[in-house]
């Protein structure tokens, strides 16, 4: 594995070798019947857009193939679970999230809840929507720094929402109430202490 690799270039020589094997042997074995080289492209570039919105026609545009066919290697390489999309909370918004979190995140999440990202023209915007049925449950603002700020745009979100509890998710913070119905807390805080309760 190359997390026990003697040095960084030990490391990195064994991820081009897994992700190489991974592309040529086992994605056929899947099903996925396309040129080793072309789907290392797109797995690339895909890597490159991590945590951006993603514009299916300059993917396929960038790759030399049709709109159609670059949903299916993506539909596909997400079903494989190469990949994860996240959705807009409305299908015009956009927004770009932290995606370690969001993965920690949806990988505890209970079977009857939903994420999706929220931001508004108005640029009122929140990394991630918890909803279960018609209702949001909870929002959560990411934010890499343990002293964090909301900003406007966030106040503004919490409002629209009216989510029962706001939280701000940061890498290893105190826990505490920032204010009424919003929660600071680190990411192992929220997922052992509050995403359970939800």
């Amino acid at each position: 594995m190359s997390l026990l690799a003697n040095s960084e270039s030990s490391a990195l020589e064994w991820i081009r070798y897994f992700v190489r094997s991974y592309i040529e042997r086992d994605l056929p074995l899947l099903g996925l019947q396309v040129s080793p080289v072309q789907i290392e492209r797109l797995w690339r570039m895909l890597a490159h857009l991590n945590g951006q919105v993603l514009n299916t026609s300059e993917v396929a545009n960038s790759l030399g193939i049709s709109v159609n066919t670059a949903k299916r290697y993506i539909d596909f390489m997400e079903n494989a679970y190469l990949i994860r999309r996240v959705y807009p909370i409305w299908a015009n918004l956009k927004k770009r999230w932290e995606s370690f979190v969001i993965q920690q995140i949806a990988a505890n999440l209970p079977t009857d809840t939903e994420m999706y990202h929220y931001r508004t023209h108005n640029g009122s915007e929140i990394d991630l929507v918890l909803n279960r049925g018609a209702s949001p449950m909870a929002s959560i603002e990411i934010k890499l720094s343990d002293s964090p700020n909301l900003s406007r745009g966030n106040t503004i979100a919490f409002e629209d929402l009216n989510t029962p509890m706001n939280y701000v998710i940061t890498p290893s913070s105190d826990d505490y109430l920032f204010k009424e119905r919003v929660r600071v807390c680190s990411l192992k805080a929220f997922i052992a202490n509050y995403l359970p309760n939800l």
